[in-house]
């Protein structure tokens, strides 16, 4: 045992110890004293087993983060969208399993079923059903849609990456990047309900792990943050959290600089959604 392994401290280890570093195992009580440090760590141990995802350097429109739950623990999850020429073709890639497909089948439908809602959101105007010039009616018979999973090697599944493909479709769309600050996770229903997922407390673990800031989570999550530890919840380094009961209120936190309307039944007293707030910056707000 010894102190943690960083600059100027140094892990004292029982080992013998050859010419190239690694331990050779000898009975009890022959063991020689080996200093460990950073640099000998990948050497003895070897390199890391998983890699995980950081936070997107540049933001664009059409990417979203998700976040999601492995045997591993908490994971980024990059949504991309694309518009391409062609006859109203779905495209659906990168291993997802029959959850996921649904959840993103149900974003589509609501964006498409709230292309009039959300035209007069953005752009202040409202249109017919069939108006060509709503672009979030843009998917149809002259251009398809492709969205994409990084990692197309890894099987992915599940309900909880709804709202992140929402946004991204959104911000597809409206060519509206996504700030890079925020992630998020939440079921949606075709009705526009955001409902609780599992594995909160590994999921923003990696956010914060990404240096992801902000983090939109289903308001019937809100319990989940007691689990945090108080580095992650409390202090000057916390994080942010908002809670989203509806996708539209996702919208309006994501995207509320770019609005030209007020959200559909949002309570105009609340700025954004509710939110957890860092005791030291609750006197800021």
């Amino acid at each position: 045992a010894g102190e943690e392994i960083g600059a100027g401290t140094r892990l004292e280890v029982e080992a013998e110890v050859g010419a190239d570093g690694v331990g050779r195992g000898k009975p009890p009580g022959e063991f020689s004293r080996v200093v460990m440090t950073v640099e000998k760590t990948n050497q003895i141990l070897g390199p890391d087993k998983y890699d995980h995802e950081s936070r997107a350097v540049e933001p664009l429109a059409g990417v979203g983060t998700g976040l999601a739950w492995t045997p591993t623990g908490g994971e980024l999850l990059f949504i991309e969208c694309a518009l391409t020429p062609g006859c109203g073709i779905v495209q659906l890639t990168g291993q997802l399993g029959d959850v996921m497909k649904e959840s993103a089948t149900l974003a589509l439908t609501w964006v498409r079923s709230n292309a009039s809602e959300l035209n007069a959101l953005f752009r202040g105007t409202t249109t017919s059903p069939d108006d060509g010039d709503n672009p979030f009616l843009a998917v149809g018979e002259r251009t398809d849609l492709h969205l994409h999973v990084p990692a197309g090697a890894v099987p992915k599944d599940g309900p909880s990456a709804g709202v992140a493909i929402v946004a991204t479709l959104v911000s597809l769309l409206m060519d509206v990047p996504i700030p890079t600050e925020f992630a998020m996770t939440g079921e949606i229903t075709l009705r526009g309900r955001v409902m609780p997922v599992g594995g909160v407390r590994d999921k923003v673990l990696a956010a914060h792990h990404a240096n992801i800031k902000h983090v939109i989570l289903p308001a019937r999550n809100k319990c989940d943050i007691d689990e945090l530890a108080p580095e992650v919840r409390l202090g000057p380094g916390a994080m942010r959290f908002s809670f989203a009961s509806r996708i539209w209120d996702v919208l309006e936190i994501l995207f509320h600089d770019k609005l030209v309307v007020q959200v559909p039944g949002l309570d105009s007293s609340r700025r954004i959604a509710e939110r957890v707030v860092p005791p030291h910056l609750d006197s800021a707000l």
